[in-house]
């Protein structure tokens, strides 16, 4: 009995230390001649069918993307419906795009789903300098879980070296987007770049609302470029620039940031740089209280818009912080009855920098 006893206690363990996620692994291999889509299962290998096609009633599958493949024939996002994955990792090939959503009238949403991933584990990973992941007009790239433990707050991971890069034309309406959903928080780790060639958007679920803050965090050596629409609770702690000159682009090509909505903090750098003349302006909107105590610097084509209350200073680590630099042209524009300090701020603790 005691033998039986304890081997039902070893089995039960043994299930509780077993991964939550139950779906299945799959590889691209392209090799479908006729097509480069996602959904269709010959360009799979690893298990019948695609990742996210919910076979058996799971959306846990993990998709890898390899960097040894013949150029033109990686993956395209082209579905009717919206795909929904556990994990999904990209090496890179040098001059391809390795995972490209498709740009038309249609919304094409890949969902990664972290439920049943501990706390911190890796739900998007692009592995070398030269994996890119393109996102193009309509297309939306979502990250959602419904775990929770009591009030704490899971944080899931982008390890990225690579580029995540919003391109493609058209109305604001249009334009691609990063979501973070169901109060989350999702950090961007690794040297990786969000570029906004066109204009992206990084947003939550449900945007404005303080009582279900969805927070994007980009660290330490994490980069932004070019032109985005941040209405997230946002941190950075790496540097963020209206310049998209990062994708080897006309470093003179003026960008725009807009901060809207929920609050925007964090120790990193901002640059408004890029920009042609005076018809051709980069920007910064600040429309949503930031604070920080990273540097500012406006390049002579650049425009700081302070719009709400903005503090850039110093916290107490044992470095300067937090000044402005305006070069030769530069302009801030400040609204009336806006607090706007470069000198000093005390801001309340915010996400870890990695």
């Amino acid at each position: 009995m005691r033998i039986i006893a304890l081997l039902t206690a070893v089995a039960l363990l043994a299930t509780l230390a077993a991964p939550a996620y139950a779906g299945d692994t799959f590889e691209w291999t392209g090799a479908d001649g006729g097509n480069t889509n996602w959904d269709d299962a010959d360009n799979w290998s690893g298990a019948a069918g695609y990742p996210g096609d919910g076979v058996g009633g799971v959306k846990d599958d993990i998709a890898k993307i390899p960097g040894n493949l013949a150029d033109n024939k990686y993956p395209v996002v082209f579905n009717e419906s919206d795909i929904t994955i556990k994990r999904l990792e990209i090496v890179g090939k040098v001059g391809e795009d390795d995972l490209v959503f498709l740009s038309d009238d249609a919304s094409h949403k890949l969902r990664i789903d972290t439920d049943g991933i501990a706390e911190g584990k890796v739900a998007l990973k692009l592995t070398s300098a030269h994996a890119i992941m393109k996102l193009q007009k309509k297309s939306e790239l979502w990250f959602t879980s419904d775990d929770q433990v009591g009030d704490k707050v899971f944080d899931f991971v982008i390890d990225s070296n690579g580029t995540i890069e919003f391109a493609g034309s058209g109305q604001d309406a249009d334009m691609p987007k990063l979501v973070v959903a169901d109060g989350k928080t999702v950090t961007a780790v690794g040297q990786g770049r969000l570029v906004g060639t066109w204009q992206g958007r990084i947003t939550g679920e449900v945007v404005g609302s303080p009582d279900a803050a969805d927070v994007f965090v980009l660290g330490r050596n994490a980069t932004i470029w070019g032109s985005f629409t941040i209405d997230a609770t946002f941190y950075h702690h790496g540097d963020v620039h209206t310049s998209p000159d990062y994708l080897d682009l006309d470093p003179d090509v003026p960008g725009k940031i807009t901060l809207t909505c929920n609050p925007k903090g964090g120790t990193g750098n901002w640059w408004v740089d890029g920009g042609t003349g005076s018809a051709n302006l980069s920007e910064v909107i600040v429309d949503a209280n930031l604070a920080g105590d990273g540097n500012v610097e406006v390049s002579n084509f650049g425009v700081l818009r302070v719009n709400r209350h903005m503090s850039v200073g110093t916290i107490d680590r044992g470095v300067n912080s937090g000044n402005l630099f305006l070069n030769r042209g530069a302009k801030v524009r400040v609204a009336k009855g806006i607090l706007f300090e470069i000198d000093r701020f005390l801001f309340p603790d915010c996400p870890g920098t990695r």
